[in-house]
């Protein structure tokens, strides 16, 4: 997917035209549509204000403007996840990493349970999935 393709995809997403995007971004409405027309690549100071725009980290946007290498989908997921978690209150974050911290608990108590179960029996350990 080009930076185009993604652009539209991500005001489709947004239920944003071209005109909201340029507002927010403070860009020019004819700099969005060279963008998407694909008659201007995006530099990186453009990106920066889309990422503004998106509230997306800037990283997001250098990598489908080509700027930045491609990364592996679960560390575009955790970089999202990491940018979502520091715009919330303290409170909550403190909520979501005991919520996480419960879970982890939780894996960790069917490892052991299955590891038991598989000592007391032949075969092999059945994967985690």
């Amino acid at each position: 997917m080009d930076f185009s393709e993604w652009l539209l995809r991500e005001l489709e997403n947004r239920k944003m035209t071209q005109s909201d995007l340029a507002r927010a971004a403070n860009l020019t409405t004819g700099g969005v549509t060279h963008l998407i027309n694909r008659s201007r690549k995006p530099n990186p100071a453009t990106c920066q204000a889309i990422a503004d725009a998106f509230n997306l980290p800037d990283e997001t946007v250098f990598r489908a403007a080509g700027i930045l290498d491609p990364v592996p989908a679960l560390e575009e997921e955790a970089a999202k996840l990491l940018n979502d978690f520091r715009q919330l209150p303290d409170r909550d974050r403190a909520e979501i990493q005991a919520l996480v911290d419960f879970k982890l608990q939780q894996v960790k108590l069917e490892i052991e349970r299955q590891r038991a179960a598989h000592r007391n029996s032949p075969g092999p350990l059945p994967k985690m999935g």
